[in-house]
């Protein structure tokens, strides 16, 4: 009952293991790969935009620059001050 090990079913259970696992890290690779290069990132969401602020105190002015990002319709931005609150469109006289 106790015979010897036969070592040929023991090379082929470990190729089989080293095939199995090669296979599914070829697979799991190649989802994520895909998922990084095909996703579309502009999934809907907000938009994305940054800008930047100087304050001239003496003439009690402030300059806002859309720096980058998203394009944003001007009518659509709001500046919130201590007394009122105007759309980047209104001091232009724009929509």
């Amino acid at each position: 009952m106790g015979g010897p090990l036969r070592t040929d079913r023991l090379a082929m259970s470990e190729t089989v293991g080293i095939a199995v696992l090669l296979v599914m890290t070829i697979l799991v690779t190649g989802i994520v790969g895909l998922n990084v290069l095909v996703v579309d990132e502009d999934a809907g969401g907000p938009p994305q935009a940054n800008f930047t602020y100087d304050y001239v105190e003496s003439n009690e002015l402030l300059i806002v620059t859309h720096s980058r990002g998203d394009s944003l319709e001007a009518g659509t931005i709001e500046f919130e001050g201590s007394s009122r609150t105007a759309t980047w469109a209104e001091p232009a006289n724009r929509n």
